[in-house]
Order: structure tokens, then sequence, then C-alpha cells
């Protein structure tokens, strides 16, 4: 399949603007790849471990070739996150945004590429994928996302993260204190009316909680969550990094086998069963 260039497109960012040099560098990078030809077959002379030296091939240049084709990705793919990151801490003009994000999809599109020479050329050995092809296909999918949502404000706030603990907390006491109620209430009076606030004002708390958490974690209906993102785009060591990988543990306790909203649902459902 042919695929557009991916380099190139006139942009030249201003030096003072933060991410400049790694989109001026993943260009750069992008052009090369653009003239880098490597193809099912080179794939498979590279694969092939009954080809060494002959007419047909050499096996060593054609790994060369992949080698270099896969490192000059993998920079690319690093110049790139680095702009994800500044963005991330908006510092990333929407002008060079909307440069990386086209670069980062043109990038995308070329490793996927790569990925199907790839998997065709062991399909048709009866091999395995080379080690990484995969891998270097998923984090370019995460890189675009991350490009194109990562600053999308958080739904929890990082400094909201025990404010939301608090009211998971305070439900949970509000749901087994009706549960008690429903069950054991002096009056059938009081049984009705505390399974009212169950199937009420309790039930539609906890899918606000259970929303909010899926949204920015990527639990439940949603592939990748806020934090994901975030923690992706940013690099290790980074202290807002560490702070969303706290705080994705935190929250995923919360709806894990244990966490007080993973037993207030089945409370609720049994209610709801009876």
């Amino acid at each position: 399949m042919a695929v557009a260039p991916i380099g190139g497109g006139g942009y030249a960012p201003a030096p003072y603007e933060i991410g400049a040099s790694d989109f001026t560098g993943a260009q750069s990078i992008l052009d090369k790849l653009d003239s880098l030809k490597v193809t099912k077959n080179d794939y498979k002379d590279a694969m092939d471990d009954g080809l060494l030296h002959s007419w047909f091939g050499d096996k060593d240049e054609k790994q060369k070739l992949i080698d270099q084709q896969t490192h000059l990705e993998d920079d690319a793919l690093n110049h790139l996150y680095s702009i994800a990151a500044a963005n991330e801490r908006g510092q990333v003009s929407p002008t060079l945004l909307k440069q990386a994000q086209r670069l980062a999809s043109g990038l995308d599109c070329r490793i996927w590429q790569d990925e199907e020479n790839a998997s065709a050329a062991a399909h048709d050995l009866g091999g395995d994928l080379p080690s990484g092809t995969s891998e270097r296909d998923t984090k370019s999918i995460v890189l675009r996302l991350a490009l194109a949502q990562g600053s999308e404000p958080d739904v929890i706030a990082l400094s909201d993260t025990a404010s939301f603990k608090d009211q998971v907390n305070a439900l949970d006491r509000k749901i087994k204190a009706d549960v008690d109620a429903c069950q054991h209430g002096a009056t059938q009076t009081d049984r009705d009316a505390a399974r009212a606030q169950l199937l009420g004002p309790d039930d539609a708390k906890l899918n606000d909680l259970h929303d909010k958490l899926n949204r920015q974690t990527g639990v439940g209906s949603q592939p990748w969550g806020i934090d994901f993102l975030k923690i992706s785009e940013l690099p290790d060591g980074d202290p807002q990094k560490s702070a969303y990988i706290q705080q994705s543990k935190d929250l995923l306790a919360l709806v894990n086998r244990g966490g007080a909203l993973f037993e207030d649902r089945g409370l609720l459902d049994s209610v709801q069963a009876q």
C-alpha cells in the first residue's frame, strides 16, 4: 500500500517555542523514513534463516536496513512524545501541536505498514513477528491519542483525589446504613423509605462516581482513560507522572474486588433484584 510522504510540510516553529527542536528533529527523521523503502520481501530476507549470502539477497544487509528503520522510528517517537509531554504542561502552541499531530499520524501510518509487511513475511515463512514490532505499533497509536487528547482536563483533578475518595466513603457508609434500615427497619414505612433511598439517590450518586472514575482511569467502557494518556506522554521520573500513577492506583482500588464502589454496586444490585 502506498503511503503519502510524512516529512516536509513547510512549517518552521519559532526557535523559542517549547517543543520546536523536537518538532524539527521528528520532521527530519520522517523525511529520512520517506526515502527509506522497506518491503515485505526485505523482511522475508532478514527473517529467513536459510538465507545467508546468495544471489537472491543478503540476510545481514536486510537486517541492517530494518534496524535502521527501527531506530529512526524510535527516535521520531521519542521526539513526538517530548512534544506531547510539553503539551500536557501547557507549553506547546496550537500551531505546533497541530503540526505534531500531522507528523504523528504519518508516523503511525508508516509503523502500521511496517507491521503489516513484517506480519506477512512471518506468515509466509511460518515464523513469528520480529521482537518489538507490535509494541512499537501500540506506542504509536497511544502517541497519536496523547497528542489529540492528552491535554484534556482531568475529570478528577490530582488535587481532588482525596476529596473524591471521601465522597466514595461517605456514600459507602450511607448505602450500608440504608441497606440495614431496608432489612431491619422498625416499621414497613421505614423499610420502604430506605429502599427508596437505595434505588433513588444512592444509585444515582454511585453511578455518577463510577462515571467520573471510568473517564479518568479508562476502566469500564473507556478504551483509555485520561490518566493513561498523561502517564504515557510524561517522561519517567516526572513528578506529575508519578502523581498520576498514584492517582490511578488509588482510584482503581475503589472499583476492584474489595473496594468500596465494587461492594456498593453489589449491594444495590441485590436490592434491585429483590
